[in-house]
């Protein structure tokens, strides 16, 4: 099973939904230059990769336009959903009617669903909010949250972290008391979820952390990773992206050990996702979607002139992301 994150990142939950955190699509197969360990024969190129997506075999479509500043993404077995300016909307997955299920939101970003609702990080409203999926009555589950972005869930709780106020929370899903998991933090951002940590990213601080999801002493992963933004884990690994300040997708074991490039020279590298054998991420600044073996190896740009790319979820064989400046959301259907 592969575990993802928020942030940009995707994360899969206990009901099979998955989430992340954020015209002129085009796609090309070639590899791509800022292969950062892709130079050694042992590190196979993608299309190499046993049970490897084959990415080219369909073009971008733009299923969502006109949605400002589309951030986050979340999709269940049957919809898609995603955030905007100042909204919260889903649409199935085969096309139809977009369907607006909160609106008057302000600046919501991080977004994750599971068998009955929709849950979302209001940034400027300073709150994290559940709808149920097909609609009705907005909850707030936490307020006075200082800058709530970034969100992710587990069976029972909702876990995020406050940007402006440097902590990291959870609260049970069906909402009650608010449990401070790290404090002191310095611009929290991502934030991924495995059976028994919260990790998450410190943009200003540049770390890469954890904490047991039932509280204890936070782990610090890495350091130096100055912009460090979405992030990601699987069964042995923390992946993250750094978005200003380097430029780069990393890894490290999960418990602490040693950086690795999987890919250097990026143009604003945000969203991050998994699958079992690749990252992928988006180039915000370089309006690019692209992909390297998670043991390092070639890249490949899935598609191009994406403008702002942000938030990327990989759902099954589809992958999706959002243009926050484009105002899009965009789906590349993958074959197995």
């Amino acid at each position: 099973m592969v575990l993802v994150g928020c942030g940009s990142s995707g994360t899969a939950d206990v009901d099979g939904a998955v989430s992340s955190d954020t015209d002129g699509a085009s796609i090309t197969d070639a590899a791509s230059s800022g292969d950062a360990l892709g130079d050694d024969a042992n590190h196979p190129d993608a299309s190499e990769m046993p049970g490897a997506l084959d990415c080219s075999c369909n073009t971008p479509e733009i299923v969502a336009p006109g949605e400002l500043r589309a951030g986050g993404i979340a999709a269940d077995p049957s919809h898609i959903y995603w955030t905007n300016s100042d909204q919260v909307r889903r649409m199935l997955k085969t096309g139809g009617a977009i369907e607006t299920l909160a609106s008057n939101q302000s600046d919501p970003e991080g977004i994750a669903v599971d068998a009955s609702h929709v849950y979302w990080a209001d940034i400027d409203g300073d709150a994290v909010r559940r709808v149920p999926k097909s609609g009705g009555t907005v909850e707030a589950l936490a307020t006075l949250q200082n800058g709530a972005h970034d969100l992710a869930l587990d069976s029972t709780h909702v876990y995020w972290v406050n940007v402006v106020g440097d902590e990291v929370k959870r609260v049970p899903k069906a909402g009650g008391t608010v449990e401070t998991l790290a404090s002191n933090q310095n611009g929290a951002r991502g934030i991924a979820l495995d059976e028994t940590h919260v990790y998450w990213s410190n943009w200003s601080g540049g770390q890469v952390v954890r904490a047991p999801k039932t509280g204890g002493p936070a782990e610090t992963l890495a350091t130096n990773q100055s912009g460090a933004r979405g992030i990601a884990v699987d069964q042995n690994h923390v992946y993250w992206s750094r978005y200003d300040s380097g430029d780069q997708v990393r890894r490290a074991p999960k418990s602490g050990g040693t950086v690795e490039d999987l890919a250097t020279s990026q143009n604003g590298a945000w969203g991050i996702a998994l699958d079992e054998s690749h990252v992928y991420w988006t180039n915000a600044f370089g309006n690019q979607v692209r992909r390297t073996p998670k043991v390092g190896g070639a890249i490949e740009d899935l598609a191009v002139g994406q403008a702002g790319a942000s938030g990327v979820l990989l759902d099954g064989t589809d992958l999706y992301w959002a243009n926050a400046v484009g105002n899009q959301v965009v789906r590349l259907a993958c074959c197995p």
